[in-house]
């Protein structure tokens, strides 16, 4: 495979969709979470998303634990918190595949489009999803543990794909109708969602993000836990995956401040020459 392989999927979604549930409700990206901010999200509503991306395990009096073990208690409270609300109807499955046009407008800045979507795992040598930084294997193990606890994509990868103007056009008509979902963050960023399931519109789309290839902007850890968990089952397996164009319409590289310990400006220069 050369390009993506885009596939629209059953999304599992909160039954309620006003805007201010939604609100309480969501959460950063997992690795963007400190504890402070987990135990606040927590608090806003029972159901929030935290409570599956990071399980709040308490440590076992006495005992001393693993990262490892840790991480598999956290991973199976997760799944049974998802079987719950899944049992209490807090979270639904949608009837229909469907691909999900997504919308971020950040105050100010022109909006970042892209689509969310079940993207077929490439085989080992394929050049359709393209990594750019290492993983810490601890890590990739503790998301692997929590996708086989709750057999479920729980936030997405975020692709950055080769330009294409079919998926540009196709990107402008599917929101011209009011979207499915909408949701503002603590940022004033507003999120917007539109089911799609035309057939018409979802074969050209996947047709033409298969002439696209893609490197990961976001979810390294995430897309090695999904091949881990995927080895020794039938078949490719997927992800899911947030995919945006580069250019317009798409991420925004901004500077960022880094501190490395004990490293003098001295030692840097001398270092970067």
């Amino acid at each position: 495979m050369t390009g993506l392989d885009v596939r629209p999927f059953r999304a599992l979604t909160y039954r309620e969709h006003d805007g201010d549930h939604l609100a309480r409700v969501s959460s950063p990206a997992y690795d963007l979470v400190n504890p402070a901010g987990r135990d606040r999200l927590a608090a806003a509503d029972p159901h929030n998303i935290v409570r599956l991306i990071l399980p709040g395990v308490e440590p076992l009096p006495g005992q001393e634990t693993t990262r490892a073990e840790r991480d598999q208690r956290s991973a199976a409270v997760a799944g049974e918190t998802l079987r719950a609300w899944l049992a209490e109807d807090v979270l639904v499955h949608d009837e229909v595949p469907a691909l999900w046009r997504y919308e971020m407008a950040a105050p100010g800045a022109v909006p970042t489009v892209g689509w969310l979507g079940a993207v077929t795992l490439p085989a080992a040598g394929s050049v359709a999803v393209l990594p750019h930084e290492d993983t810490f294997p601890p890590a990739v193990a503790g998301r692997a543990a929590l996708l086989a606890a709750t057999d479920t994509d729980l936030e997405p990868i975020v692709l950055a794909h080769d330009p294409d103007p079919e998926v540009a056009a196709l990107t402008r008509q599917t929101g011209d109708v009011p979207p499915t979902l909408a949701v503002a963050d603590p940022d004033g960023v507003v999120h917007r969602l539109w089911r799609v399931t035309d057939p018409e519109v979802l074969d050209r789309l996947t047709r033409a993000l298969a002439g696209t290839a893609a490197v990961i902007a976001d979810g390294h850890h995430r897309f090695a836990a999904a091949r881990d968990h995927q080895r020794g089952r039938a078949g490719q397996g997927s992800v899911l995956a947030l995919v945006t164009p580069m250019g317009a319409g798409g991420l925004r590289v901004r500077a960022i401040h880094r501190v490395v310990p004990e490293l003098s400006m001295p030692a840097a220069l001398e270092s970067a020459a």
